[in-house]
């Protein structure tokens, strides 16, 4: 799994896509079809894989030992000809990334830990083969070492070749997200998750590793008996960050480096780039500007750097903290405070270049200011000499100029333009979209200068910004066309590009996938392309493994389908099933609330009254399985507890009370008011004079969104006072939309963007209609940001998704969302979302 939105990138300059579809089909791939061709009874390409078996996928042991391949990058061509020979030789089952981009990209820091540095995986048919096959391999590559995989044990002798236990051929099943699982039962009867976390991990039923053989680990250096390390700030598949304690009682900052991972266009890898900054902070000692580097040492592997703990927070949380939209009130102070720092910026930079010195990756996360807003620069692993080529380093986009620009031309140019890319974030921290729409950004910073009344003087200009388009009159009509002229009916793996969830999950979702944007269209203007409803049923006829819930399972996809004219297909029935006897969630987004929303929702389209029963039927379920603290309901699940519509207790209290009103329970609707208890019992005060919501019990951010925090609180809240008059809501909903503050995002998008901001609002409205003008007026400003991130193109217009590297289509985060949000605000009425179970645009009331 690759949780970084930078994987999604690669592919398209438009919407996020798969990383293989960047490297199709794949030089690998080809390889094999050259040089293996009919001799292998499977060759084909999977996702970033290119598989060569000797025997069907079904002939294969379900699980065992298994082997992985690693290679430095030079030398993956290398490799993939030995295992080819090998195989030539005597045959066995495997696969190989499709190509060598792929096989970079593996070794990236924005790879998952449990699979970088795969780029070979064999299927062993026994543990005697496994070894035979092992042995062969390590003959053949002799010296050719590549990135240790961290699931893996290196097999002795050998710098390429690991092993370990698991699955083979993954047993269908996801878990209630849709994420994949591959639990199997082991020959005692007992199940196991293979669930490739970093670490080298036995079934319960194996008790040894036959394989294993002791390899010098030691740390000859002393360097952790002298370092305890108390903390982990950070890992990727590069190594970690660790906060350790030394000698002397002090706290330093350890940062490891392992070989063969996060290469550089220069070809330098991760110790190498932790050795130059080793050597740059010896250079820059006693200027004040970074951290002091105390040491460097190698344990076994890898390469650590201990140096000083630098005081302070990144200037990113710095803004989250201090920004007048973070803090929901003005401030007259910020402007300049601000600007002192970043004149720390500018003198940091300049004192480096004195060094001889270029800090190359300036960005929000590597500048540290401490509680009297003094700067410090950290991680300088990316610096180069002066005079160098940017190129050749790493950079980070949206804050460093495009090559071939004015500001590429010299070091003092290119640290300008960082400084000036930092500035525009103290006014708008959006600076992925400066790389993505340098357009859109330039008209969204003038928009949010405007609203907090903050000079720009000749930012955007130092910044070279394009203008930015005129108004549009007809934004929802051009964003439908433009959600019609994205779907890629021609492809089996996804009909509309989304958000980079759908492809963890499943791409037929209503959060995330086609059901949803189907829905979409159908609420919005009544015209469905037939094919697009044909294209989502013949991919539910491949009967993939889906979870159960509203949002990104069968339960919404379901009701998707009834609401387009369409046979549910079961689906329904199924999620019911499973939502009454399965060990699952509580919650509105994923759990068991969300299909008995599901199911009302759907009683109240047909008339069928067994929807409703089976709605009952789950709530008395919730209600069974309820906890209460004194405070109100809660559902148990794992830690850290969720607070919030989608996940928490307000969004099952949402349930409750509209299944209560519905089928006139009173029961039903006290237990809703408990359930909305216990999340408003953890809201905290802010400084702006209302109260905000984390998104877990205990945490200390403040979250405004409705995926987790005080929008998704506040719905609840909001739809509670609607539906029963219960006047004591009024002023904890009055001081949620006070905790909300100046409302803003960074993104447009409906479940953690400004979309959802305002469709809290709106409720807020419908619940409070004597406040209407206070309401309106914010809802005003949030419409101006959202529409300031339009994205225009002939085809359409589209809104940038979560992370705003490039455009989304989904309701979860993308432009069919933006597109049901803004029709409401234009319309009036309620929401055309399925939160509470009614069909799109109906208001639901009392009696």
């Amino acid at each position: 799994m690759i949780d970084s939105f930078r994987a999604y990138t690669i592919s398209d300059p438009q919407y996020y896509d798969r990383v293989e579809r960047s490297s199709e089909p794949g030089a690998f791939l080809e390889l094999l079809r050259e040089r293996v061709g009919d001799r292998a009874v499977v060759l084909d390409g999977v996702g970033i894989w290119a598989r060569c078996f000797d025997r069907p996928l079904a002939e294969l042991p379900e699980y065992g030992w298994k082997l992985h391949l690693s290679a430095r990058p030079d030398d993956l061509a290398t490799l993939m000809n030995a295992v080819i020979d090998e195989y030539l030789a005597d045959s066995f089952s495997f696969k190989v990334v499709r190509s060598p981009e792929l096989g970079l990209a593996q070794l990236s820091r924005w790879w998952s830990r449990g699979g970088a540095g795969k780029a070979v995986t064999v299927y062993p048919l026994s543990p005697e083969h496994a070894r035979s096959l092992a042995d062969r391999f390590t003959a053949r590559l002799g010296d050719l070492r590549g990135a240790h995989v961290l699931t893996d044990r290196r097999y002795a002798g050998s710098g390429s070749v690991q092993y370990r236990y698991g699955t083979f051929r993954k047993p269908p099943g996801v878990d209630d997200d849709g994420y994949p699982i591959s639990v199997i039962t082991g020959p005692d009867g007992k199940p196991w998750n293979d669930s490739r976390t970093p670490t080298f991990t036995l079934p319960p039923w194996v008790s040894d590793d036959p394989f294993y053989r002791p390899t010098v680990s030691d740390d000859l250096s002393g360097l952790f008996k002298r370092y305890k390390v108390t903390s982990v700030l950070r890992h990727s598949p590069a190594g970690g960050v660790y906060l350790a304690t030394g000698p002397d009682g002090t706290e330093y900052v350890l940062k490891e480096a392992r070989p063969y991972t996060a290469f550089a266009p220069d070809g330098s890898d991760a110790p190498e780039r932790l050795q130059r900054e080793y050597d740059y902070l010896q250079a820059l000692a006693g200027t004040g500007v970074a951290p002091d580097g105390v040491e460097i040492a190698t344990v076994w592997e890898h390469t650590f750097l201990v140096q000083s703990k630098v005081p302070g927070i990144t200037m990113q949380v710095w803004l989250s903290r201090n920004h007048p939209f973070a803090t929901g009130k003005p401030d007259v102070a910020y402007p300049a405070r601000a600007q002192a720092v970043l004149q720390q910026i500018r003198t940091a930079l300049t004192t480096c270049l004195e060094h001889g010195i270029v800090y190359s990756d300036v960005s929000l996360t590597n500048i540290m200011i401490d509680d009297n807003d003094t700067v410090r620069l950290v991680d300088f692993e990316a610096c180069r000499p002066v005079g160098s080529d940017p190129a050749q380093y790493p950079r980070t986009s949206g804050f460093a100029p495009e090559p071939g620009t004015a500001a590429w031309a010299s070091d003092a140019a290119y640290l300008a333009y960082g400084v000036d890319a930092i500035e525009a974030a103290t006014v708008m921290p959006r600076n992925a979209l400066l790389a993505f729409r340098p357009e859109v950004f330039s008209r969204a910073l003038v928009v949010t200068a405007r609203q907090l009344d903050l000079p720009l003087g000749d930012l955007p200009s130092r910044l070279a910004l394009p203008s930015g388009d005129g108004a549009t009159d007809s934004l929802v009509p051009d964003v439908l066309r433009g959600l019609r002229a994205a779907a890629t009916p021609e492809r089996r793996d996804r009909l509309f590009p989304g958000h980079p969830e759908q492809f963890q999950s499943n791409t037929l979702s209503l959060a995330y996938g086609a059901a949803g944007v189907l829905r979409a269209l159908k609420v919005l203007d009544g015209a469905v392309d037939p094919a697009l409803v044909d294209w989502l049923t013949d991919r539910l006829d491949e009967n993939r493994p889906l979870p159960m819930g509203l949002y990104v399972g069968r339960a919404g996809i379901g009701l998707a389908l009834l609401e387009l004219g369409q046979d549910d297909r079961g689906l329904l029935v199924s999620a019911t099933g499973e939502a009454l006897t399965g060990d699952k969630r509580g919650g509105l987004g994923t759990g068991i609330a969300g299909v008995g929303v599901a199911l009302l929702h759907a009683y109240r389209l047909t008339g069928y009254a067994d929807y409703l029963e089976q709605s009952r039927a789950l709530a008395d379920r919730l209600i069974d399985r309820a906890s209460d603290d004194g405070t109100g309901l809660w559902w148990p699940q794992a830690d850290p507890h969720p607070l919030g519509f989608l996940h928490g207790s307000a969004g099952i209290s949402t349930y409750l009370t509209e299944l209560g009103v519905e089928a006139g329970d009173s029961f039903l609707v006290r237990m809703g008011r408990r359930a909305l208890g216990f999340d408003l019992a953890h809201g905290r005060p802010r400084a702006n004079g209302g109260i905000g919501f984390g998104a877990y019990v205990g945490t200390s951010a403040f979250e405004p969104y409705v995926v987790r925090g005080g929008s998704g609180v506040g719905m609840a809240v909001a739809h509670h006072l609607r539906l029963t008059g219960d006047e004591t809501l009024v002023d904890p909903l009055w001081s949620i939309v006070r905790g909300v503050g100046m409302p803003f995002s960074v993104n447009p998008g409906y479940f953690a963007g400004m979309s959802g901001l305002i469709e809290f609002l709106l409720d807020a409205k419908a619940a409070l209609p004597a406040d209407a003008e206070a309401l309106d007026a914010t809802v005003a400003r949030l419409v101006d940001q959202i529409v300031s991130l339009r994205c225009v193109d002939p085809s359409g217009t589209g809104f940038p998704g979560d992370g705003l590297m490039r455009q989304s289509c989904d309701v979860a985060s993308g432009s069919a969302g933006v597109a049901m949000t803004l029709h409401r605000v234009q319309n009036g009425g309620a929401t055309l979302d399925v939160r509470f179970g009614q069909p799109a645009g109906v208001l639901s009331h009392a009696g």
